[in-house]
């Protein structure tokens, strides 16, 4: 059986240098295009938050604070659900990120069994 060599180019030892569009840090990478954007969005108060789960999802989330007068439309459309046991406590983390939530006009509701609480 005859061996198979791979030939290497410049060119492929370039792009495993990081020398070419699309490794961490280049001006073309994922990485830089996520900094500029999170820059952008908090320069607008927004939150950008990197999505994880389910395949399919869109990278990324980007929250901007909702105008007083469109949170009542805005909350029939958007929510945030926390679900909990009835003994169940919130985490000062999750405290805090759901009232920054409230905040921005978003409606965020935590549930134990099937009743919603404050």
């Amino acid at each position: 059986m005859k061996k198979r060599t791979q030939k290497i180019t410049k060119s492929k030892i370039e792009v495993q240098n990081g020398k070419y569009p699309g490794r961490s840090g280049h001006p073309g990478s994922e990485r830089a295009l996520e900094q500029r954007r999170r820059a952008e969005v908090d320069a607008e108060g927004g939150w950008y938050l990197k999505q994880t789960g389910h395949p399919g999802v869109p990278d990324r989330l980007v929250l901007m604070p909702v105008p007083e007068e469109d949170r009542e439309l805005v909350s029939r459309y958007v929510r945030f659900e926390e679900l909990k046991s009835p003994a169940g406590r919130l985490s000062a983390i999750q405290e805090r990120v759901i009232g920054w939530l409230r905040s921005m006009g978003y409606r965020v509701d935590v549930f134990d069994r099937f009743k919603s609480r404050p």
